[in-house]
């Protein structure tokens, strides 16, 4: 018998859950899951502990562990809105303090993302890179600490929140502008560039969260 790791069991109850095997408010028993999964109990548990963070099981005052009713829209809404306004400031700062290095690194994650074949997650991925790249070109580290703070709380939540391929293409497009205007050093255009891309993401964001909490349903 092949023993199954934690990332095993994780990506079987995210699929379970996602695909509504396991409804909102079901009780999680570790040693039940241990038989079903052919697993010890350690694994479960870090497993479980896993999608807590990620928002799809929560524990209860109990100790029992149920399946989630859903994101926090609300939350996550919030924190592509802040890590907008971080970034405004840190596209504005990259106009100034970039070297040449970055500058092309920067426009070398464009390109990449321009001409690689669509695939939701490593396109998310993709993203969360362009945006570090920016936040780091800043060179203030608190704003680059809190940036990179809330894309790692983002990235638990990238199966329900990433692109959709029209969203993709039109990102892609919002991305080209901002990176212009940090090449050429306009420091305003990037930043007004960077609040319309975010403005658009809270929206599309927001919305996917709700369609994914209807499915869950």
């Amino acid at each position: 018998m092949n023993k199954k790791t934690t990332t095993d069991i994780v990506e079987i109850l995210r699929r379970q859950i996602i695909n509504g095997d396991l409804k909102p408010g079901e009780k999680l028993r570790e040693v039940k899951m241990a038989e079903e999964l052919q697993t010890s109990r350690t694994p479960i548990r870090e497993a479980f502990r896993v999608l807590q963070a990620e928002g799809l099981l929560e524990h209860k005052p109990n100790c029992s562990v149920t399946v989630a009713e859903g994101l926090d829209e609300q939350k996550i809404g919030e924190l592509v809105q802040v890590w907008g306004i971080l970034s405004e400031e840190a596209a504005y700062e990259a106009c100034i303090n970039g070297t040449n290095e970055e500058k092309r690194q920067l426009l070398e994650i464009q390109e990449k993302m321009e001409v690689e074949n669509f695939e939701s997650v490593k396109m998310s991925l993709l993203d969360y890179e362009l945006h570090e790249c920016i936040a780091k070109m800043s060179r203030n580290s608190v704003l680059t600490e809190q940036i990179l703070d809330i894309q790692e709380q983002l990235k638990r939540v990238v199966y329900a929140i990433q692109f959709k391929e029209e969203r993709y293409k039109d990102s892609i497009i919002e991305h080209r502008h901002m990176v212009d205007a940090i090449l050429e050093g306009d420091c305003d255009l990037a930043k007004m560039y960077t609040k319309v891309h975010f403005h658009l993401s809270v929206i599309y964001n927001r919305n996917n969260v709700v369609d994914f909490n209807q499915r869950l349903k």
